[in-house]
């Protein structure tokens, strides 16, 4: 058998490691071009002495540490500190019980029902910082690259696409792709129908409405060509730029005024980028003044982000949003593509 090359620890309290060994497989396949060694430590009666024990016993020169609990984090931060180690998410070259060793101590995972994916993302952070053997070169055309990374999302998420319609599955996988943020998979919110309106609206030939350049910049699916749909931003349109002025409004918000002005908002919007964008367009719906076919809301951040999604999610018309504070523009216009690649599928393209 050949010998392992990286060792994943994950190390938690007791009610811990049996769900992290029962779930680690599933994603140890996806680590690209290493041999992994996988144990699991119960740190609720151990003692810093003993964890370094555990921790020279492997069998490899990388470790990468996984805490799974805010308190085995500090217990493992202390036992390793005594070991050379300062701080947290970076690699430390250390001896433990006369045996060198690299190790890498990620941030805690708190949510035991997202270990998968969050120690997948971690275990990615590790590696991508170039400590462990560089990874071998590999030769691939861009459409396997593009379908191997699909494959790996897919594999990372399957919880989060239990009992979901092939549709709404793709959905969710096109938006974890865009992001490259596993935990957004249980975020992506969706109103009865969203899809379906979607669709209509992409096969209709409407216009799309986006907040920014960004965004239109990031809709570049074949079928919103094919099917006549015409991508439109009115962030730099001069109307813009008085009424923002004129009203001590932001552009963005500006923006959609000048849209439904010029009656686009009636077709499918898309907005990644601007909460106050999101929050004029819902104002717009409430008051009758646009009804769009689909309603597309990521936008990402700490500043009116939440609220303004959450308002999205009380619209009467279709939605389709991500929850918290998570999204961007690559995410909607991930949307938009998936509607579009969809729709010339159903087409027969």
């Amino acid at each position: 058998m050949a010998r392992k090359d990286l060792s994943i620890m994950f190390v938690g309290d007791s009610s811990e490691p049996s769900i992290a060994n029962s779930t680690f497989e599933r994603f140890a396949a996806l680590i690209p071009d290493r041999r992994v060694e996988v144990g699991s430590v119960d740190t609720d009666h151990w003692e810093g002495a003993q964890l370094v024990d555990a921790i020279s016993a492997t069998q490899t020169d990388d470790l990468i540490l996984l805490p799974m609990t805010s308190r085995s984090g500090l217990k493992v931060q202390s036992a390793l500190e005594s070991a050379g180690l300062k701080g947290a998410n970076e690699w430390w070259r250390v001896r433990m019980n006369g045996k060198s060793l690299n190790v890498y101590v990620c941030s805690s995972i708190f949510k035991p029902e997202s270990i998968p994916i969050i120690a997948y993302d971690r275990v990615s952070e590790a590696l991508s910082k170039g400590v462990c053997s560089e990874f071998p070169e590999q030769r691939m055309r861009s459409d396997e690259i593009y379908q191997d990374s699909f494959n790996k999302v897919r594999s990372l998420i399957e919880p989060y696409l239990s009992g979901k319609s092939d549709l709404e599955r793709q959905l969710v996988v096109r938006v974890v792709h865009a992001a490259a943020d596993g935990e957004i998979a249980e975020r992506v919110c969706y109103s009865k129908d969203a899809i379906t309106a979607g669709l209509h609206a992409i096969a209709g030939a409407s216009e799309i409405l986006v907040d920014t350049e960004m965004v239109k910049a990031g809709v570049y699916d074949p079928g919103i060509r094919a099917f006549g749909c015409k991508v439109k931003c009115y962030l730099y349109d001069d109307r813009t730029k008085r009424i923002a002025r004129h009203e001590g409004i932001t552009k963005t918000a500006a923006a959609v005024r000048v849209a439904v002005k010029d009656g686009v908002s009636g077709d499918l919007v898309a907005f990644g980028n601007s909460p106050t964008a999101v929050i004029e367009l819902v104002r717009m719906v409430k008051t009758g003044k646009a009804e769009p076919s689909l309603v597309v809301a990521s936008p990402c951040g700490f500043v009116n982000a939440v609220e303004s999604k959450e308002m999205v999610t009380r619209l009467a018309v279709p939605w389709i949003t991500v929850t918290g504070s998570k999204g961007g523009s690559a995410v909607a216009a991930s949307i938009v593509n998936f509607l579009a690649s969809t729709a010339r599928k159903m087409r027969g393209e």
